[in-house]
């Protein structure tokens, strides 16, 4: 279960933890459908339903300053799954 929280114009959502299958993406952005795809089709292969929302988190990517390589981004992918 979600529960919203509001402060000074600021939204914040807790969300229930569980299992969840993950993956480290080492490519720019406009990349990251063929990551979703890889653990799309390993949800499917275990049986395993996906859990909304997915959460993505952004490890290393563009600064404030300097864009940097988009090459070098990492991002996790994180489906919480259940059985």
């Amino acid at each position: 279960m979600q529960k919203e929280i509001s402060k000074a114009g600021v939204s914040c959502h807790r969300l229930v933890g569980g299992k969840a299958l993950t993956l480290i993406h080492y490519e720019p952005y406009e990349e990251l459908g063929r990551s979703y795809q890889r653990l799309y089709e390993a949800c499917r292969e275990k049986a395993l339903e996906v859990v909304l929302p997915i959460r993505e988190q952004y490890l290393k990517g563009p600064g404030l300053i300097f864009r940097g390589n988009p090459r070098k981004y990492v991002t996790k992918l994180i489906f919480q799954v259940q059985s």
